[in-house]
């Protein structure tokens, strides 16, 4: 996919930085100095849990143990118990050889832990029943040792009924049991990262959320197109729901900012009633009525991915649903957006020409451009007079923002009847629209001016 966010990809040194840990670092060894102590250290999927856990072990004193739960669909029992018994060998290993029940296993695990000695169990939102059982266990006995356990978890993924939403629950009072949440990096750490490359920190940030992960791939693939990374990453989650669920994104996908509950219902009925189940998914988030994306990127990924043809009909139906709100007037410009998307011409010319002359009565010139030039894209067949007047009106709003290049050459075609259609000044709006890419996530190294240029034909939520 496509995304004109052209910058020198970071080199691996400067991707791998941990930024903005230190707190959480400082509180993980106090806890390994204090000694007794489970850690559920929770994150969304890509914060950086296991660069946090695995940094800590790096600086730690003694041994570290590793185990790990799998997203299987069928668990495997007792699986990072399994693998720590692969380390350990002796007679913690003999006990998990004979099939030993949950409690058994955990108080032999208890045994293998001394003050030298951290564990860390990876991914426990994917954990087998047995594995919830010995955690049970730990999380009571633990304060009895010297050592330390970290489990990691992914909390957008463990809604209320979540096997492991319980287990914390009942794990809450215990002395010997605190929780860890991993932060999204701030604009500043990302700015530290986009540094070297001279990419655009605050759209990356945008983009990601300060998603580390995202950020990190965005910036190592110079983004020139999203990153196959970032889109296998988020398709793979979106593919453990059910069909319906899944159709329910790629709706949401195709609506910019957040979709309202009534649009969703007016559109798709039945799959939105797969709402709750993208929701705890940690695909989507609730936005007051609306739900949306947790991130931009992810967004990005699952709309690259819908066909065009369904693609063409989703935005026809959600033209239809948007002209008919509840309450007050539509929304011209998102109807402008999916009468394009749709390939609705005579929509487009009724709704993007509203929508400029009201960006510009209201003095948001930026949108009105954007709009005025959606309108010249699908002006082929108007009278040459009606054409006329809006190039005049782009090269209007384009002189206002400072786009004066292209306001002379919005003037020049205006002046010049024989001049083909599709004008020069507005077909630089064209190239940002396919980028499918607004303002706010235009990453690349272009010089200022040149990104002045960019802006002024480039809607903020209709393009």
């Amino acid at each position: 996919m496509p995304l004109d966010l052209s910058f020198e990809g970071a080199e691996h040194d400067v991707m791998t930085e941990l930024l903005e840990r230190d707190e959480s670092l400082a509180s993980l060894a106090a806890s390994h100095a204090a000694g007794g102590r489970l850690v559920f250290v929770g994150g969304e999927a890509g914060v950086g849990k296991t660069a946090l856990v695995r940094a800590f072990a790096a600086r730690a004193r003694g041994r570290t143990l590793y185990g790990g739960c799998e997203n299987l669909a069928t668990p495997a029992p007792l699986a990072p118990f399994v693998d720590i018994a692969g380390q350990t060998g002796g007679a913690f290993a003999e006990r998990l050889s004979v099939g030993a029940d949950p409690r058994f296993v955990a108080r032999g695990f208890l045994e293998q832990i001394t003050a030298s000695t951290s564990v860390i169990l990876e991914d426990v939102h994917w954990v087998d029943q047995a594995t919830l059982d010995a955690l049970r266990v730990i999380g009571r006995r633990i304060d009895e040792t010297e050592g330390l356990v970290l489990a990691t978890y992914r909390d957008d993924e463990v809604e209320r009924d979540h096997p492991l939403r319980v287990v914390l629950g009942e794990l809450a009072s215990e002395p010997g049991v605190s929780r860890l949440t991993v932060p999204r990096l701030s604009l500043d750490a990302v700015r530290e990262l986009a540094e070297p490359s001279g990419a655009d920190a605050v759209a990356i940030h945008g983009l990601t959320g300060g998603n580390a992960f995202y950020v990190t791939e965005v910036l190592a693939s110079g983004a020139q197109t999203l990153p196959a990374t970032v889109r296998d990453a988020v398709l793979a989650r979106a593919a453990t729901l059910a069909r319906d669920g899944r159709r329910l994104l790629d709706l949401v996908a195709l609506v910019p900012g957040a979709a309202e509950h009534w649009l969703l219902e007016a559109v798709a009925p039945e799959s939105f009633e797969h709402v709750d189940e993208c929701l705890a998914s940690g695909m989507l988030r609730e936005d007051g009525a609306a739900v949306a994306f947790r991130h931009e990127l992810a967004r990005l990924a699952i709309e690259s991915t819908v066909p065009v043809r369904r693609r063409r009909a989703l935005h026809a139906a959600l033209l239809r649903g948007l002209g008919t709100p509840p309450a007050g007037q539509p929304d011209v410009s998102r109807l402008a957006h999916h009468a394009e998307e749709a390939g609705d011409t005579s929509a487009v010319l009724e709704h993007a020409a509203t929508a400029a002359r009201l960006a510009s009565d209201s003095g948001a010139h930026l949108e009105a451009a954007a709009q005025y030039a959606r309108v010249l894209r699908h002006a082929i067949g108007l009278p040459a007079a009606s054409r006329a007047a809006l190039l005049d009106a782009y090269a209007q709003e384009a002189q206002v923002t400072g786009s004066y290049a292209e306001a002379i050459e919005a003037r020049q075609e205006r002046r010049s009847p024989s001049t083909e259609h599709s004008g020069i000044a507005w077909r630089r709006v064209e190239r940002c629209r396919d980028s499918r890419f607004r303002t706010s996530t235009q990453v690349g190294t272009r010089r200022p001016r040149q990104r002045a240029g960019l802006r002024s034909s480039c809607s903020r939520r209709s393009l």
